[in-house]
């Protein structure tokens, strides 16, 4: 005749649904007997009880019916009110789980730099460690460029830098933004993709890394044959406006990885191949990374980097010339300019479009020897925009010459090319040379003195047998229709010995002041795309 409480019926079933509870539910909804630290929580686990033994007693007294010794209501009570006989009686939870060393092993913890996500997501790939560099070597001297009237092409004996190419040969990749390069089906490298939350799923708590230490790997290629990463991109630890500036880094030519299973490219039988690394551009596009964060609120670029020597590919070439017909060089080609197509995209995500063009721009770093300048090594640092050195020797630049920022040209109208490369608005004007007292030793005066600039509008008038590198394959890839109908605002540098290494250049130079020169250099590089970006879109996109 004893009516049967249907709360106590409910929560006998909650209860034991509630023992058998996933250890990676929030920590609110975990069974009692998991905890890990009873000193800590075990008078709170007695006062949960204590607490909900009587909310039940409390409903089915108002139900009406009594708590007897019978029936699911009665077991759940004596459950919830085990271990309430007086302060002896707290605390009964299970043993703390021991790790193997028999240290307490802790409770699982969010990654406060990664986001969380609807799905899993597969962390974060570590960037590679590289492999020890060889002996610098840079850029060899380039005879002389077209015309003006000539569109820019490879002269007879190109450099690593110069060879700019007004359209995609026929075996050229189709950049897919997001999606992975297809290998060679005589290779086997492996690319990983890693995908990153989007902007809305940014936890207000997770801030940037004062130096963009916190970059990620997106997508990378591994080498066949060998567990060094080829090819590899990296950007902010979180795709929003907050983590991430809109400058793409590509360095083609930086690498230093030979592995046996890509042939070597045959630069003896063909004279105008370069097979000379750029060395230390990729270091020191690192360091100019480091300086966008500390800089800008630790916000960060992203960066594109072949990690292969040049002998074995080089990336800003056509694929025949770039691969040599070797499988797996094909493939890191196709990756390099997939990555680079992807990080296009995303920036064009995070930071927008004004209906013709990205809001961002892409710098390719390279780095030459410039003997032809000077004995010791050119000390300018050349901008380039796929203008050759004729083009700039007219006065003023023409509206509408081949190639050349042709989004920032369309942004701001008629006349404004010649702001934009030695104008006010132009690199050559907002990126000084380095600070007189990091000139130390045998390195030049004017160390990074940026050519074309107000200043020094010419090259030719500087040097009128000297090269000066307008931008070569990856400008031309990568400007026009780089995500859907967009346009990419694109310019090449190429640095001077004293900016990249100069302790391996210039006696009387140390490592650490070498260091000191890269991150001055940084810090003057990154603040002036910054602003040539700004003055572009008049908008702060950093």
């Amino acid at each position: 005749q004893r009516r049967t409480c249907p709360l106590g019926c409910w929560l006998g079933s909650q209860n034991r649904a509630l023992l058998r509870t996933s250890h990676t539910q929030p920590s609110s909804f975990r069974p009692l007997h998991t905890d890990t630290r009873p000193e800590q929580h075990g008078t709170c686990n007695t006062m949960f009880k204590m607490s909900l033994a009587l909310l039940v007693a409390s409903a089915c007294t108002a139900y009406g019916a009594p708590i007897g010794n019978q029936g699911p209501f009665a077991q759940t009570f004596q459950r919830l009110s085990s271990g309430m006989g007086g302060m002896g009686g707290m605390g009964r939870t299970r043993p703390p789980t021991m790790a193997p060393s028999g240290r307490e092993t802790p409770p699982p913890t969010a990654n406060p730099t990664r986001p969380p996500t609807h799905s899993p997501t597969p962390s974060p790939t570590p960037s590679p460690t590289p492999s020890p560099t060889p002996a610098p070597t840079d850029s060899t001297t380039q005879s002389p460029t077209p015309s003006p009237t000539e569109t820019p092409t490879p002269a007879p004996t190109p450099s690593p830098t110069e060879g700019a190419q007004t359209a995609a040969p026929s075996q050229s990749p189709t950049v897919q933004p997001t999606q992975s390069p297809t290998p060679s089906p005589t290779s086997s490298p492996t690319v990983d993709s890693t995908p990153t939350t989007s902007p809305t799923q940014q936890p207000t708590t997770v801030t940037p890394a004062g130096d963009c230490s916190d970059m990620i790997t997106y997508s990378q290629l591994q080498c066949v044959g060998s567990a060094d990463i080829c090819i590899e991109l990296r950007g902010p630890a979180i795709e929003s406006t907050a983590f991430s500036i809109p400058v793409l880094i590509a360095a083609p030519h930086g690498g230093s990885l030979k592995p046996a299973a890509y042939t070597a490219r045959d630069c003896a039988g063909n004279p105008d191949w370069i097979c000379s690394a750029d060395s230390y551009t990729r270091e020191l596009g690192e360091v100019v990374a480091e300086r966008f964060g500390a800089n800008f609120n630790g916000k960060c670029p992203w960066m594109v980097i072949n990690h292969l020597h040049r002998s074995r590919l080089d990336a800003n070439r056509e694929i025949v010339e770039a691969a040599d017909g070797d499988a797996d060089a094909e493939a890191a080609h196709a990756a390099f300019h997939t990555f680079i197509g992807d990080a296009q995209s995303r920036i064009n995500t995070i930071h927008g479009n004004d209906g013709n063009g990205i809001k961002g721009v892409l710098l390719d770093l390279h780095g030459y020897k410039g003997t032809d300048w000077d004995p010791a090594g050119a000390p300018y640092s050349q901008f380039g925009y796929r203008l050759t050195a004729n083009t700039l020797q007219q006065d003023p630049l023409p509206d509408a010459p081949s190639g050349g920022l042709t989004h920032a040209r369309q942004k701001l109208g008629a006349n404004s090319l010649e702001n934009l490369v030695r104008g006010p608005l132009s690199m050559g004007n907002r990126v000084p040379q380095i600070a007189n007292n990091l000139v130390v030793g045998a390195m030049p005066a004017n160390c990074g003195m940026p050519l074309p600039s107000p200043a020094n509008r010419k090259p030719l008038d500087l040097c009128p047998m000297c090269h000066y590198y307008s931008g070569g394959y990856d400008l031309a890839e990568h400007e026009v229709d780089v995500v859907g109908s967009l346009d990419m605002n694109v310019m090449q540098l190429e640095a001077p010995r004293c900016i990249r290494g100069a302790d391996h250049w210039y006696a009387g130079v140390t490592a650490a002041e070498v260091d000191a020169i890269r991150a001055d250099y940084g810090d003057k590089l990154a603040v002036g795309l910054c602003g040539w970006l700004d003055g572009v879109f008049s908008q702060n996109l950093c």
